[in-house]
């Protein structure tokens, strides 16, 4: 018996993803802030399959 697989292509979106990195704690009272810069300079235009382009994108996460 033979089996055929069809591979189909994989396509995923996710241009701000956050690596959050291991650190000690901090003291009680005490706040810690971190900020995320994504920008995409030259990306894709339009809208293709309901997912908007990226091109000249900005994104800041606090």
């Amino acid at each position: 018996m033979c089996a055929l697989s069809v591979a189909s292509r994989a396509a995923a979106q996710d241009l701000f993803e956050i690596q959050v990195y291991p650190y000690e704690t901090v003291a009680p009272g005490v706040t810690m802030f971190e900020f995320h810069t994504n920008f995409t300079p030259s990306g894709s235009k339009g809208v293709e399959d309901g997912v908007y382009g990226n091109n000249r994108q900005f994104h800041e996460t606090l």
